[in-house]
């Protein structure tokens, strides 16, 4: 055989070696952008805003509230007989008691109201906060190369909703700071399992700009809005809760 017949065959490749290329290249093309992969992103979204709803959680729960009393300037002569609770004032006569003024006093009712604590403490329990998203991230992370993502997922997302719920509930701050404390853990655990176990279904070539559109900044909007309408830190709470149970019925 001659030198160049045996380059030919050397270079030539085997039946074994195109089946491997054209098996890689079907593999590679069999995820599209289609309508299972907008059902993914609407379900990362959703575990987006819940992650997003914990983390600002505190914001909004310890926030100063905006007072509006347009009965002080209205009936300065009445204020002697103005009455107050934690979300509404009204001024009465005092020949008939009949209200003459009442106005919305707060715009949204914090932890402040069902617990008389110094910032300080607020300050120091948001940072224990903070201390168990970290260690949720950390065990979730271990968990999932163990058990898999969905089942550390799906789990996480168990004991955040049930966390969630107990919360409003704390008959003191140290019960609300621990209970807080678990929400995050179970937070953080969740999304360190929810990114990878997501973007591993979705299309190489379309995963960097839905991870791009699909996080924090979009969901700043959506929550505050859900803050508004909520108007009290247990009602938001509450709410959380019945939103993260979504994932619990639509993750594939």
């Amino acid at each position: 055989m001659s030198s160049k017949s045996t380059d030919e065959v050397l270079t030539k490749p085997t039946s074994v070696e195109e089946g491997s290329n054209a098996l890689e290249f079907t593999v590679s093309d069999i995820t599209v952008c289609g309508k299972y992969v907008c059902y993914l992103t609407l379900v990362y979204f959703i575990l987006v805003l819940i992650q997003v709803s914990n983390i600002l959680f505190m914001t909004f729960a310890d926030r100063k509230p905006t007072v509006k009393d347009v009965c002080e300037k209205h009936y300065p002569d009445y204020l002697l007989s103005k009455r107050c609770n934690i979300t509404n004032c009204w001024v009465t006569t005092n020949e008939t008691g009949n209200v003459i003024c009442s106005t919305s006093t707060y715009d949204f009712i914090p932890i402040r109201y069902d617990f008389d604590v110094p910032t300080k403490f607020v300050k120091l329990g948001t940072t224990m906060q903070n201390v168990g998203l970290m260690i949720g991230a950390i065990l979730a992370g271990n968990a999932a190369d163990i058990f898999g993502r969905k089942k550390v997922l799906l789990t996480f997302t168990v004991c955040l909703i049930v966390c969630l719920i107990a919360t409003p509930l704390a008959p003191s701050f140290v019960v609300f700071t621990v209970l807080r404390f678990f929400d995050m853990l179970f937070t953080g655990g969740k999304h360190c399992a929810c990114i990878p176990y997501f973007m591993e279904n979705l299309p190489d070539k379309h995963r960097m700009w839905i991870a791009t559109i699909i996080n924090y900044s979009p969901n700043f909007i959506v929550l505050a809005g859900i803050a508004y309408l909520c108007k009290q830190w247990k009602v938001l709470s509450w709410t959380i809760a019945g939103i993260a149970i979504l994932p619990l019925i639509m993750i594939p």
